[in-house]
């Protein structure tokens, strides 16, 4: 492993963290704090198994979110 990709991996690490703890603080805080952690938990992803099965988990969360959603918004549909 080159100095470039020890330097780069570094970064990359260093930035996941903070983008999941200044997510973390938008959770009480306004801002996109969902979308924060996820950006930080993505970058972490590609350099911990932890963040990659916890990412799994997050990304089956939202599209079972949005099935519930998608559905409740036929029903209403049909409803009228």
């Amino acid at each position: 492993m080159t100095t470039f990709d020890r330097a780069r991996r570094i970064v990359k690490i260093v930035t996941g963290f903070t983008l999941l703890m200044v997510g973390v603080l938008m959770l009480a805080l306004p801002g996109p704090g969902l979308v924060t952690m996820g950006i930080g938990l993505a970058l972490l992803a590609g350099e911990y198994l932890w963040a990659k099965r916890l990412l799994a988990r997050v990304r089956a969360g939202a599209a079972h979110v949005k099935r519930r959603v998608s559905s409740r918004q036929a029903e209403r549909r049909y409803d009228k």
